[in-house]
């Protein structure tokens, strides 16, 4: 497993993963504690989740409050995604600025720190994400989100007629 920083947004990190072959297959770590000590100091896992997606579809931009806040890891299983990591740490350097991840089957993954939003789109025809969840567990009456059209967020989503869900469709403009 390597780990780098992301270029733009301070504790969000892309994870490229090793590759084992041999004439059976493949083999990846994809995840493991000790390797990530350092970015992830969040204690263990609270939730796995997995969401499939149809290309076209855009999900996002998702966060919950504090005390809920959550840390993600991302990573997509099958398909490719154009993944979006929006800062609103209100003591970050970077609020209100994102970074974008192309992520495909399965080499790479994305962690995302809490404080963050978290979106994407389904490029591919049959798209599988996995979501590891630190922090807390989701909790309804936590969960926020920002219009993933923002247009002074401007983020490039390459589908001209997405599908977005009614919720999606109703989160807030980010005021800076």
């Amino acid at each position: 497993m390597h780990i780098q920083a992301a270029k733009a947004l301070a504790g969000v990190y892309l994870v490229d993963f090793l590759s084992y072959r041999d004439e059976r297959g493949e083999f990846f770590e994809v995840f493991k504690q000790s390797t990530l000590a350092h970015q992830l100091n969040w204690g263990p896992p609270v939730q796995f989740n997995v969401s499939q997606s149809a290309q076209g579809v855009i999900r996002g931009l998702h966060y919950q409050e504090a005390p809920f806040a959550q840390g993600k890891w991302v990573m997509c299983l099958q398909g490719e995604i154009f993944d979006v990591v929006l800062d609103l740490r209100a003591d970050s350097p970077t609020y209100g600025q994102w970074e974008s991840f192309l992520l495909q089957t399965p080499y790479q993954a994305v962690l995302i720190p809490p404080g963050c939003a978290h979106g994407f789109e389904a490029l591919a025809e049959n798209n599988w994400v996995q979501y590891l969840v630190f922090c807390a567990e989701y909790h309804p009456e936590a969960e926020r989100g920002v219009a993933y059209n923002d247009p002074a967020l401007a983020i490039p989503w390459r589908t001209r007629c997405a599908q977005v869900s009614p919720k999606d469709r109703q989160w807030p403009l980010l005021k800076n």
